[in-house]
């Protein structure tokens, strides 16, 4: 269980409190904590049905982001991730999203890593050798979403190796997942934020 003065830490950031960058905070309150329903949520519910709680936050989320960064290639490394998917796909229509195993297809998305807008991986698995090899290829202003990322201390070890790269920018530690914005221009700034 977390301590209370992690929580109120996290708390902080959450709400824009202390963040300088006009595009972190940006993207904090109108990507991450956005409460409002979007044009595409009542449809997406219908067609998938009612998520539990957890899921359909993660899904919302999902489909914020492919909204703010408007890939062309969207990448699904994770596994049972089809409403994952629709929901991004419905964050940005011109969008091509594609399902992949990250340890058997490498080869073949590191030949199209340029126009790899959004990464969604789930921490298990070999993901972490295909995102530092792609990392220094991606697009600008794309964006990875890693499940799990404080699941074992390996993880979070791999967590904390990506945070540190040369093509990283901002990085957001929301507990159950981690979020990378690969904007080389940008500074570089963490945020732990409570979601």
């Amino acid at each position: 269980m977390e301590s209370l003065k992690t929580i109120i830490n996290r708390w902080r950031q959450t709400r824009g409190y202390g963040v300088q960058s006009p595009n972190d905070y940006g993207f904090i309150r109108n990507v991450i904590a956005e409460k409002m329903p979007y044009y595409a949520y009542r449809q997406l519910e219908k067609e998938y049905g009612r998520l539990n709680k957890k899921t359909c936050r993660k899904c919302q989320l999902l489909f914020r982001i492919a909204n703010y960064c408007q890939p062309r290639l969207t990448i699904v490394c994770n596994n049972n991730a089809e409403t994952a998917k629709a929901y991004m796909q419905a964050g940005c229509k011109q969008a091509k999203t594609i399902s992949v195993d990250c340890e058997k297809d490498a080869e073949k998305l590191m030949e199209q890593a340029s126009d790899i807008g959004m990464i969604y991986i789930n921490a298990d698995g070999k993901w972490f050798d295909f995102l530092l090899q792609a990392s220094q290829k991606l697009a600008d202003k794309a964006a990875c979403i890693i499940d799990n990322i404080h699941s074992d201390k390996e993880t979070e070890e791999k967590w904390n190796k990506l945070k540190e790269l040369p093509s990283t920018g901002s990085t957001y530690d929301l507990r159950h997942c981690g979020i990378i914005l690969f904007e080389k221009k940008q500074y570089k700034k963490h945020y732990l934020l409570n979601y």
